[in-house]
Order: structure tokens, then C-alpha cells, then sequence
């Protein structure tokens, strides 16, 4: 698997400088390699941004499954060991869209918020 795989990466930029579509990238070139929906946190401040970093995956990768020159400008961005063909990309669009429950992209505030509440009666606080 590629060694920038098993890094994090954090954004920080202004207003219009691409953080959805660089965020968008990193998320699908990530699934593309196999790493589970659930291991990929994508935190934007908002939720707002949280939907559109949700939005813009999911239509980037359903116009590269039905589209050849979508395919091959998202391919552009995504880098596999083995490669990518316009199937895996309707493969992982499918395999999204049954594990939509599992996207982790929302905001700091509601990561913080699930992860807490799976401790909270642990730590002696009220549910919810």
C-alpha cells in the first residue's frame, strides 16, 4: 500500500482554495486501496461542509463509474499498486453506498460527541 496511506492529513486553507476537492481525493483514494469506510475520519468545522465533502465523493466517484473521461480525470488523483479500472470504481461506488452508515465525515463536534456517548455511563455522566 502507498506510504502516504498510513499518514494523516490535515487542511487548513481559506474559503474557495479546493480543501473539499483535495478532501474528496484523499477519501477515495483511500477506499480505492481498501482501507474500511469506518477508518476514514473526514472532520471538516461544519456541517454544511461535512455535506458537501459527502456529496462531492459520492458524484465524483458516480460520474467516473459511468463516464470514461470522468474516470480518467478522477483517476489522475488516485494512485492504487495495482491500478484502477472504471469497474472497481463502480464496485466502490456500490460498496458506498451499502456502507453509508459508516461514513465518518461530520463534524469534530459530532465525532466527539458519538465517541463520548459510548463512554459516558463509564465516566459517570448522563446519556446523551
Amino acid at each position: 500500500m502507498n506510504e502516504c496511506l498510513h499518514s494523516s492529513l490535515v487542511l487548513l486553507a481559506s474559503a474557495g482554495t479546493g480543501k473539499t476537492f483535495a478532501l474528496s481525493n484523499r477519501f477515495l483514494e483511500l477506499a480505492a486501496n481498501g482501507v474500511p469506510l469506518q477508518d476514514i475520519l473526514a472532520p471538516p468545522f461544519t456541517r454544511k461542509s461535512a455535506g458537501e465533502i459527502l456529496d462531492r465523493i459520492l458524484s465524483r466517484l458516480s460520474e467516473a463509474a459511468q463516464d470514461e473521461s470522468k474516470f480518467a480525470e478522477l483517476s489522475g488523483f488516485i494512485s492504487t499498486p495495482s491500478g484502477w479500472s472504471r469497474q472497481d470504481a463502480v464496485l466502490l461506488l456500490r460498496s458506498m453506498l451499502n456502507d453509508l452508515h459508516r461514513f465518518e465525515v461530520r463534524t469534530l463536534d459530532a465525532w466527539f460527541q458519538q465517541n463520548l456517548n459510548v463512554v459516558a455511563l463509564e465516566k459517570g455522566m448522563p446519556p446523551g
